[in-house]
Order: C-alpha cells, then structure tokens, then sequence
C-alpha cells in the first residue's frame, strides 16, 4: 500500500528531527479522517503501535512481514511520530534538542504536524484526531490544546475534531491510588497482599508530591513493573502474571 516515511525538523539550532510514517487511507483518503498515533513510555515508538496494534502490517515471529487482517487505515489516514525527539528513528544532535516537559514535547509536535499538513496540503482540510496510549495521555492532551490555542492566530490551521486515548497514564496520582483496591476487587490480591500494595502506592505518591521522580519510579517498578531488575516484580510473584 501507499505510504511516505521521512524526518520533520522542529529545530534547526540542535538538527532535531521526529520520525513520521504516513498511511493514507484505503478507502476515501481524500474524506478520510487524518489520526495521529503517539505511544507511550515515556520512549516508546509509535512503530510499536504501527507493528503490533493496528497498522497495516504485522511482523511474525520469523521476522517478516503480513498484512493485518482489519488495520485503522482501511477507513484512517494514519500519521505515525515517533515522540518525543530521542525515540524510535527520531533524533537530535544536541542534548538541549531533548524535550524536558510537556510544554516540549507539545511544541516540537505542533511544529511537525505544520510541516506535514504543508508538505500534504490535500489532507489539511481533513477531520483531525490526537490519539495515543499509556503515557500519551499526556502527550495528546498537550498537543491537543496547542493546537487549540494557536489555531485562531496561526495561518496553517489543523482542523482538529477531538482526542481519543487508551489506558491513559495522565494523572499518576489518581491511578496509582487505585491500584490496590482494583487488583482486590479482580481477585488478583488477597487482603495480606492489598493492604501491603497500598503502603507501597502511598510511598509512590509521596514521592511524586515531592518531585522524587526517581525514588517513587523505583517503587513502582519494584511492586509492578519489574523493569530495573532481573527479578520479578511483587505483582508478578504474587499473580503469577508477567503482564500487568
């Protein structure tokens, strides 16, 4: 199928660049909704998203490639960005060309998503959406409201209709209280197992409140993720489930 795949340059100062792969849709492209896809991570390629979820492609356990059975761009025109500057295929030659916040990230996409809707001015009129997955649920909300922002002074106007995103890790604080309480309910943790997860998940959250980004990702990795470590988290020694 038809695709375009290149670099966006968001600074010039640094040479920071974002990795785009474009997917007009199969049916009506020229009516077609245009999709941004951001995944999460923070780090984490949107290929993922393109390879695994719902492109157009699948990549099989003997590293080639089939087509998916029922992929978004049989009726979407998938926009694919690997964010922020630093992830998958995107680059920069500077340390300084890395975003440090959501204002960041937000503004490199904004400067991308112009560029593209010039370099395909036949898709700028199309229905717009933000979407995304996990830590995206910053990531959308931002670029989002940038847009919303700057549309009504911006020559280049993005005809965003709405945002959509999945499992969405946007307030830490929130989710992360609940984890406890959720996972008895499920039966996944027993009383003994909840209330030790709930002390766990306080510590976490007093962290955050302190901006002890760190420590409190140590915890949470060492109760639920399992990523530092070649040891099995607390969640999975006590579920017996590797996927949380």
């Amino acid at each position: 199928m038809k695709s375009y795949a290149g670099f966006l340059t968001v600074n010039k100062t640094y040479n920071s660049n974002l990795f785009f792969w474009f997917f007009p849709a199969q049916i009506q492209p020229e009516d077609a909704p245009v999709v941004l896809w951001l995944q999460g991570g923070p780090g984490g390629s949107s290929m993922f998203g393109l390879f695994v979820e719902h492109g157009p492609y699948v990549v099989t356990s003997n590293m080639t490639l089939r087509d998916r059975d029922f992929p978004w761009t049989t009726m979407l025109s998938m926009l694919y960005i690997d964010n922020p500057v630093g992830t998958g295929f995107s680059f920069t030659d500077d340390t300084h060309g890395y975003a440090v916040n959501e204002d960041n990230v937000a503004r490199d996409l904004y400067s991308a998503l112009i560029q593209f809707f010039q370099i395909f001015p036949e898709y700028k009129n199309n229905d717009f959406y933000v979407t995304g997955e996990s830590y995206a649920g910053k990531y959308v909300p931002a670029i989002a409201h940038l847009i919303h922002s700057l549309n009504p002074v911006r020559e280049v106007k993005i005809n965003l209709k709405g945002i959509a995103i999945g499992d969405g890790y946007s307030d830490p604080e929130s989710i992360i209280g609940g984890y406890a309480e959720f996972l008895y309910q499920i039966g996944l943790l027993d009383e003994k197992q909840k209330k030790y997860f709930h002390k766990q998940c306080r510590e976490c959250i007093e962290h955050i409140r302190k901006q002890n980004w760190f420590e409190a990702f140590e915890i949470l990795d060492k109760l639920l993720d399992g990523d530092l470590t070649s040891d099995p988290s607390y969640f999975q020694n006590v579920t017996g489930c590797s996927n949380y």
